[in-house]
């Protein structure tokens, strides 16, 4: 069974990685359930990396790039308001602060506070 079968609306709408996952993950199960040691790691694994991948490309690209266009990199106004919002919560941001201060889009899960 492919995912598309049972995704509700319109999977078109889902990125094509995310996609991707999720059918390794439906060819996976069948072997899963056959399988001696009843492991469900790489099937969970692949839903997971089809999560976050479409975290990734609908919440976390989608919002540098809008930042990037907001906060051009030649006046020097975006490592200002990204110096002054690090002050507030040093922590919590570093990550974020480094990914849209070099305009990374390569945001892993645990990064996506």
């Amino acid at each position: 069974m492919k995912a598309t079968f049972w995704l509700p609306g319109r999977p078109e709408r889902l990125h094509w990685k995310t996609l991707k996952f999720l059918c390794t993950g439906e060819d996976l199960l069948p072997n899963l359930e056959r399988s001696l040691t009843k492991s469900y790691k790489p099937f969970v694994t692949a839903y997971a990396s089809g999560l976050e991948n479409e975290l990734l490309e609908k919440v976390f690209v989608a919002f540098n790039d809008a930042f990037q266009r907001r906060w051009p990199l030649e006046d020097g106004s975006r490592k200002v308001w990204l110096g002054e919002q690090l002050a507030v919560d040093p922590g919590a941001l570093k990550a974020l602060y480094v990914g849209l201060l070099r305009n990374e889009k390569k945001y892993a899960l645990g990064t996506m506070q």
